[in-house]
């Protein structure tokens, strides 16, 4: 990367008042500018506090920021180096937008990236910590999103990044001009993952990382764990969500036969496996239900897991522990769901799979 232009002052008039904002050290505020602030959610974006709603941005070069809410307006004062702040007097954080102005353009409203939640779990972050989080490619890189909210829908995307020893990362994207200050990444604990959700955007954005290292030089990296890239000579990553429809007879046929195969290899001679097929509007159920051994309920939650053996009773018959999973990954990709359920030793187990009739 070259080196950045120096950010301008704004013309801010000197009669607007001063109300009391969540203080933020001058120390994070600058390392919220220069981008290697590890966590620019606890800076920018609602904070609730004494005085009312604080709601900071981050928009270098522009020449007014306003909160819309409620049908009110708030103008920001300019704060530092391109953050904007203003307190809401509100004793709770509103669905609000922000209108920003430049000197060469009209106003643009927009949403506001660091007033949501991070789009990974606690549980995906363990799993990756650990090194054994199986479905990387669900998590990291880039995926569309929708979220239902006070306003209704929101549409946007999420981007994350496993880089554990940057000092910092910014989204540099075609919808940003390609200069990231105002969209930093905020790490996730000792994950390592690096994370952004930014509402409006959507597929065929091109974006890259750009990426501060332990040597402090900024470097624009591809996404790793990207879905789609541009064609060569130019390397951005690109946004992309798959409209593919999963309803392949031989997929589903197999999904039942393991549903099946594991019912009868733990139902003992005597005992029986009955199939129920129901429909409730667009929803078609299918159960299958057996009078075998059964699964302690310690073990129900983890039996769609890859390699998974439940108890030395169980671990006695054929197979490596590969059928249920797949199974689970046939019912994701149909966009369905799958649930499994038993009652105590001896007492059989049942599993239902949920899937949209076609």
């Amino acid at each position: 990367m070259g080196e950045r232009e120096a950010f301008e002052e704004p013309v801010v008039s000197a009669d607007k008042p001063v109300v009391t904002a969540v203080p933020v050290s001058r120390t994070d505020l600058e390392r919220l500018v220069a981008g290697t602030f590890h966590d620019p959610h606890q800076v920018l974006g609602p904070h609730l506090g004494e005085h009312g709603v604080t709601v900071r941005a981050l928009r270098p070069y522009a020449n007014s920021v306003t909160v819309l809410y409620d049908g009110q307006r708030l103008d920001l004062r300019h704060e530092h180096d391109g953050v904007w702040v203003g307190v809401l007097d509100l004793d709770k954080v509103p669905d609000y937008r922000l209108e920003v102005t430049y000197t060469d353009g009209p106003a643009t409203e927009v949403d506001d990236p660091y007033r949501y939640l991070p789009s990974l779990g606690e549980v995906d972050l363990h799993l990756i910590g650990e090194g054994r989080h199986e479905q990387l490619w669900t998590v990291l890189g880039a995926h569309v999103r929708r979220y239902e909210g006070p306003g209704g829908a929101v549409t946007g995307t999420s981007f994350a990044v496993w880089a554990p020893n940057a000092q910092g990362i910014r989204l540099t994207a075609d919808f940003n001009f390609w200069d990231g200050r105002a969209h930093p990444l905020r790490s996730l604990g000792s994950s390592g993952v690096w994370e952004l959700f930014v509402p409006g955007i959507g597929p065929g954005t091109r974006y890259k990382f750009d990426i501060c290292g332990r040597d402090g030089v900024w470097r624009q990296k591809a996404d790793p764990m990207a879905n789609l890239a541009e064609t060569p000579p130019a390397n951005a990553s690109v946004v992309t969500e798959s409209s593919y429809e999963w309803s392949d007879a031989a997929w589903l046929e197999r999904m039942l036969l393991n549903l099946l195969d594991n019912a009868f290899k733990f139902t003992p001679a005597g005992g029986s496996v009955v199939v129920r097929l129901t429909s409730t509007g667009d929803t078609a159920r299918m159960e299958v239900r057996d009078t075998g051994i059964g699964m302690p309920a310690d073990v129900v939650p983890h039996v769609f897991e890859r390699f998974y053996r439940a108890d030395p009773a169980r671990s006695a018959t054929e197979g490596v522990g590969l059928g249920l999973s797949l199974v689970k990954w046939i019912v994701d990709r149909h966009n369905g769901s799958i649930d499994a359920s038993s009652g105590a030793s001896g007492q059989g187990s049942v599993f239902t799979v949920y899937l949209k009739k076609i």
